[in-house]
């Protein structure tokens, strides 16, 4: 887990916030592969996860 992701959740825990929700490894462990695109000559990046339970179907 990222540096930020792991202080934003101690936060989240330190205040005893425990509302349902989707943790970081919960997704994590949902993406099967990542890619990213760089446009060119611009600082533009855009990354596009593919979900395991979707990716079998393709």
């Amino acid at each position: 887990m990222p540096v930020n992701e792991a202080a934003i959740e101690t936060e989240i825990q330190s205040k005893g916030l425990n509302a349902s929700r989707l943790r970081p490894q919960q997704i994590d462990r949902q993406i099967d592969k990542e890619d990213f695109y760089v446009f060119p000559g611009m600082t533009l990046t855009v990354r596009a996860d593919v979900d395991q339970r979707l990716h079998r179907h393709w």
